[in-house]
């Protein structure tokens, strides 16, 4: 505990404190209860009586002193120059128990020695702080997310080495999109033919927003805001593998692109799109995949599988898809 008192500093010299615990604690009167660095001396006498040293001047108190141990201490000499200050505001650090109920008073001391009054008599005790005091509320429990078939909704995972976009690398794809008989009066506009794979930034014919491109998930959602996971399955060559999930992609809650004239510019670093364009008698058919890129190295012959965790607009997990083994090359 600190006590802390106001005094004018003016004739004064110095501080006596007395300190009163009760009796059956383990903590001696004549023990180090104030700080060594800040008191100067310990001056109980045997001869002092309880009354004496705690009861005030403005009372008489003819009652018999409880059991128990009391000091009367003396603090350094106060003023310009001293380590203990000049006022007027004093402070004094003491070493306490908890569960034990102290009484404290301060006078001052003057520079011939006279003793002025005793302060107020404080009592001070450390205990506890309540814990509980409102009712426990108990956390609702929430089932865990459906973890559907992600390759059902397109969500399959591959190890892609195409031509048709110069790309290669593991990738989840979200869907494969098969557009018939394009034009430009209804649905995304997007002749796969027309559109340059290979470019980086890649370039897609029309404006619409690239998330029209993707397949909903089983549930009926959009797979964004999702997050991609993966871990290493056992095969033939690594036939021991850790178990260990590794996060493959940052949170996806968009793809980042930009409207140029009749196009749109891919600025998505973690989204790659391939497509072809092919006519037929009866009209023309346009396949686009959207690929969602594993952005961590893997080891060339390991067998990994991926975890596509949508979120829903409270972001918590609304949904799990797993998608089938894939194995590099």
């Amino acid at each position: 505990m600190t006590l802390r008192w106001f005094s004018p500093p003016y004739g004064v010299e110095r501080f006596q404190i007395g300190i009163f615990k009760p009796a059956g604690t383990n903590q001696s009167a004549n023990a180090p209860i104030l700080s060594q660095t800040s008191i100067e001396k310990h001056i109980l006498s045997p001869n002092v009586k309880f009354l004496d040293a705690f009861t005030s001047n403005q009372e008489t108190n003819n009652t018999p002193p409880p059991a128990g141990e009391f000091g009367v201490f003396t603090t350094p000499v106060i003023g310009n120059g001293t380590a203990y200050g000049s006022g007027p505001e004093f402070t004094l650090p003491v070493n306490v128990a908890k569960g034990v109920k102290y009484a404290v008073w301060v006078r001052a001391v003057g520079i011939t020695g006279e003793h002025g009054e005793k302060s107020n008599i404080e009592t001070f005790e450390w205990g506890l702080p309540e814990t509980n005091i409102l009712p426990t509320v108990a956390w609702p429990q929430r089932s865990l997310p459906p973890v559907n078939s992600g390759v059902a909704g397109g969500v399959i995972a591959e190890w892609y080495q195409r031509g048709l976009n110069n790309f290669t690398g593991a990738v989840v794809r979200l869907g494969e999109l098969v557009i018939t008989n394009i034009t430009d009066s209804g649905g995304p506009s997007l002749p796969a033919a027309n559109s340059d794979f290979r470019a980086r930034p890649q370039t897609l014919l029309g404006t619409s927003d690239p998330m029209v491109y993707m397949q909903k998930t089983p549930t009926g959602k959009s797979p964004f805001p999702c997050v991609l996971y993966r871990h290493q399955v056992p095969n033939a060559k690594f036939p021991t593998v850790s178990g260990d999930i590794i996060q493959c992609s940052p949170m996806m809650e968009s793809v980042a692109f930009q409207k140029s004239g009749t196009s749109a510019i891919i600025w998505d670093p973690f989204v790659i799109y391939d497509g072809i364009s092919q006519r037929f008698a009866q009209g023309t058919v346009n396949y686009l995949n959207t690929l969602l890129r594993d952005t961590q190295p893997v080891l060339a012959g390991a067998r990994y599988k991926y975890v596509l965790v949508r979120f829903g607009k409270d972001g918590e997990i609304a949904e799990v898809l797993a998608t089938n083994e894939m194995e590099v090359p």
